[in-house]
């Protein structure tokens, strides 16, 4: 009478395989990638390299409609996707894709430009919201402005990056107040730029390359002003007579969301817990059967 094969009476080798595939699922689970469960929005760039992003976006958080990006001035040719440069200074920040570059200098009119729309809109009225960029000026930077921008709809409310003809990397309201950091912007200088709009206080706080990514903002910002509440539903990245380079582009509702860490977790107890038993039991068994 033959027996039921189960894992306890199967051979060596038949046991082998289902082993080390189990095994394989479970480091697979314990060494991903965290993900950052409040990330309201976010885009990598990670689109076909050379080729506009005019057309292009399939990132969650943007709009189920016409959420792909639109000229905002200049034209198509004026804002592609290239090979990443930016995130190369910021190692431990987490990373996907390539990069958009807006050519600024040769574009008709002297700007380009490029909107991206939301899947809602949002007030900052009582509610706390972040947002992070990486952002680099390459050609004639510091003479006019490059950065992103928040919209209602067609009404430009809140713009963060090189404000115009400054050297520095700051914020402002529209038709309201500005601020610089004391971060300059100039000689290709890369820029993490993380921004805090809080409602309740409404006190925007300005990060620039912070010291620290995940958990906690610092204590200290790069910059701070005053603002008056706002809605948005849109983002544009755009820039003037210069060339600007943008990566990482995420909104959030919290410091951590917008900067998360690239790590490999440490397996949990449970983990260890299966892989143990699941090893012991084949040597156990090949020892038996050896015997």
């Amino acid at each position: 009478m033959n027996k039921k094969q189960t894992l306890f009476n199967m051979n060596p080798g038949a046991l082998r395989k289902p082993v080390l595939f189990g095994c394989f699922l479970v480091l697979l689970c314990c060494f991903s990638r965290s993900a950052s469960a409040n990330l309201i929005a976010y885009d990598g760039f990670n689109y076909t390299l050379g080729q506009s992003v005019v057309g292009q976006g399939t990132n969650a958080g943007w709009a189920s409609s016409g959420q792909t990006y639109t000229i905002s001035s200049g034209n198509s040719a004026s804002a592609y996707s290239e090979v990443p440069d930016i995130a190369s200074s910021f190692p431990n920040l987490s990373i996907s894709g390539n990069q958009l570059q807006l050519d600024g200098t040769n574009a008709p009119g002297g700007g380009a430009g490029v909107y991206r729309n939301l899947g809602v809109a949002y007030n900052t009225a009582g509610n706390i919201y972040w947002f992070s960029v990486l952002l680099q000026l390459d050609n004639n930077a510091g003479k006019s402005y490059a950065g992103v921008s928040l919209f209602s709809s067609s009404s430009e409310q809140f713009f963060f990056g090189q404000r115009n003809v400054s050297s520095y990397w700051g914020m402002e309201q529209h038709a309201g107040a500005g601020v610089n950091s004391g971060v300059s912007a100039l000689n290709s200088a890369n820029g993490l730029l993380v921004v805090e709009l809080n409602g309740n206080t409404h006190t925007a706080n300005l990060f620039v390359d912070p010291a620290s990514l995940g958990g906690s903002a610092p204590v200290t910002p790069s910059a701070t002003l005053t603002f008056t509440d706002f809605s948005f539903n849109r983002f544009r990245a755009q820039t003037g007579n210069e060339n600007l380079d943008v990566d990482e582009l995420r909104f959030g509702t919290t410091y951590a969301d917008v900067t998360p860490v690239f790590s490999v977790p440490v397996p949990s107890s449970l983990a260890l817990m299966v892989l143990t038993g699941m090893a012991t039991q084949f040597g156990r068994r090949f020892m038996l059967r050896k015997g």
